[in-house]
């Protein structure tokens, strides 16, 4: 079965390989997901309501199976030129808000993909997003845009165009997270930056000198935007560049939150600390009176 990440995240139209150990519906598991119900205006786990017997044939005919007649035979083998499988999805909360999902499952050329939708794959960024990406909101719209349609190229083209203009920014603030001791260093590597307009080649000269704190697991976000970045666009095809494209959008988004998340935080100790020394001084000055 297509499993819950796919469901819950994948682009339309991105194909992806997968095995058919045997090509009948009635063998292929069901999965939970979880995602955001529109009555319930929260993250909710959704059920798999009808069976897979229920689907649309490789000439787009429908083939319903109703639950009082037996199962045809011919109607739960997958053949070998693929078909379309649609999945219904309702929330365990409120038992109302449903999800439908198109699949596509080709048992000859072994791969899945979505090819429809409903509610459409949401574009709509939550308010700490467009706080964050302020003016790039548009960019980052229409980059899910692109993905939501599987224009590979499109996506790429439009989350790197948000890297470029907020790299600079972004490694400036990084300099701020850095201790004192290799902050020297990392502040030399930021003055070469400012000699390239190449944003890889920026991003090369500082992605060895990252924190602690913003390389998770030595999960090295910048290094992963290099070598993206280095690969470029031109001549690869769009299910490529989808692949690019969600990795620049994931690893963007997860470095400029963690930065501003880190800054806030250091500073918010940092307010604590001052006011917590300051009440010291105040009663020792307190006491020698």
């Amino acid at each position: 079965m297509p499993d819950s990440e796919f469901l819950e995240k994948h682009q339309l139209y991105r194909k992806f390989d997968f095995q058919f150990s045997k090509p009948l519906l009635e063998k292929i598991e069901k999965v939970n997901i979880n995602m955001h119900c529109s009555k319930c205006q929260n993250m909710r786990t959704f059920n798999m309501t009808n069976n897979y017997s229920t689907f649309l044939d490789g000439n787009l005919t429908y083939r319903i199976q109703f639950k009082s007649q037996p199962l045809y035979s011919g109607y739960n083998l997958i053949p070998k030129e693929g078909l379309v499988t649609w999945l219904t999805y309702k929330c365990a909360s409120c038992n109302t808000f449903t999800r439908h999902f198109f699949i596509e499952m080709n048992s000859n050329d072994n791969f899945i993909r979505k090819v429809g939708q409903l509610p459409p794959w949401d574009i709509q960024p939550d308010k700490e997003l467009q706080s964050i990406l302020g003016d790039y909101i548009g960019y980052y719209k229409n980059g899910l845009i692109c993905e939501s349609q599987g224009y590979g190229i499109g996506a790429y083209a439009y989350y790197r165009r948000i890297i470029e203009e907020i790299i600079d920014s972004l490694l400036e603030q990084i300099g701020s997270l850095i201790e004192q001791g290799e902050n020297i260093q990392y502040m030399e590597a930021l003055e070469r930056t400012k000699q390239t307009n190449i944003t890889q080649e920026k991003i090369k000269l500082v992605y060895d000198l990252l924190p602690p704190i913003l390389n998770p697991e030595e999960f090295n976000p910048l290094k992963t935007l290099h070598q993206v970045l280095s690969e470029g666009v031109h001549g690869r095809s769009d299910d490529a560049c989808l692949k690019d494209a969600e990795v620049l959008r994931e690893t963007t988004l997860f470095l400029v939150k963690a930065v501003l998340r880190s800054i806030k935080e250091k500073k918010e100790f940092t307010d604590k600390m001052r006011k917590l020394l300051e009440r010291q001084r105040q009663n020792k000055s307190n006491q020698r009176e």
